[in-house]
């Protein structure tokens, strides 16, 4: 009985450190992305366990002949998982908070759009704008993550359209008014002053201006003078005293504007002496 029982304890004593061994996974033997080579391992088993591609060992461990491994051989494992992944669990992912935007003054959507590389409707459908053209000073904006290239540049693509459409309203909508009677402080529909003019036909697209043409200025964003569109805003000093005149650029290097002296809603050519002496700048809020 004394012999058997020395016979057993002698078996598992030797047994012992095999089982170890044989039930180590190969998730436990990862150390600091190491890998030590079993009996019976392949490159392909490996990579499998770890999840990583068998030519990413091959480069890292330069490894000249991938079907020979050697018992003992430590590889290195790129990106190898952790023990974590390994069971199931994903860690958590932190996602950046939103970019956002504070509206200054004389901001539109459109110039917005511009200055971030993100198109107008994105921006109104993030912020849920019911009037995107009623913006107010330190209104902050949510600016929405920029999606893949080809969705962008299609919005983008429609929104030239959209914007091209109402520049085509504004044109035919300000050429109808052509010889309403000039009056000051008027904003149609029978009269108009200059402002009033401006104020009126860019309503129709939807879009509210002031009826000054001082505060018009300040409104959009600046253009130079050899890069005026249709639908650019022009501002003259016709009174000495800064901006005191204002139409609408309609291209062919004229504008449509209510004139004082003409004493009704007419189109000018930029180059026209008077106005050309006077002008100041231009604005687009379109």
């Amino acid at each position: 009985m004394r012999k058997l029982f020395i016979i057993v304890t002698t078996a598992c004593v030797f047994c012992f450190p095999f089982y170890s061994y044989a039930a180590t996974t190969p998730e436990k033997e990862i150390a600091n992305n190491n890998y030590i080579v079993k009996s019976g391992d392949t490159l392909s088993a490996i990579a499998n366990a770890k999840q990583v591609s068998i030519q990413s060992i091959v480069s890292l461990n330069q490894l000249l002949n991938p079907n020979s491994l050697s018992i003992g051989q430590k590889l290195i494992i790129p990106g190898a998982v952790s023990n974590t992944e390994v069971a199931g669990e994903v860690p958590a992912v932190t996602k950046a908070p939103p970019e956002k935007y504070i509206v200054k003054s004389g901001d539109t959507i459109t110039n917005i759009a511009r200055s971030t590389g993100i198109t107008a409707n994105l921006i109104i459908a993030a912020n849920k704008l019911a009037d995107p053209n009623k913006l107010s000073i330190g209104q902050v904006l949510v600016l929405p993550e920029r999606n893949n290239t080809a969705v962008s540049r299609s919005d983008q693509r429609q929104h030239e359209t959209n914007s091209q459409d109402q520049v085509t309203t504004l044109i035919e909508c300000a050429k109808t008014l052509l010889g309403t009677p000039y009056s000051y402080g008027s904003s149609g529909p029978n009269y108009f002053d200059c402002s009033g003019f401006t104020m009126t036909v860019f309503s129709q697209i939807g879009i509210e201006l002031p009826h000054s043409s001082s505060l018009q200025s300040k409104k959009g964003e600046p253009v130079e003078k050899n890069r005026l569109i249709p639908g650019d805003l022009v501002f003259f000093n016709t009174s000495g005293k800064g901006v005191s005149h204002v139409g609408i650029y309609i291209g062919d290097n004229s504008f449509i504007h209510a004139s004082s002296t003409q004493k009704k809603v007419v189109i000018t050519p930029m180059a026209d002496n008077y106005f050309a002496k006077r002008y100041v700048t231009a604005r687009r809020v379109l």
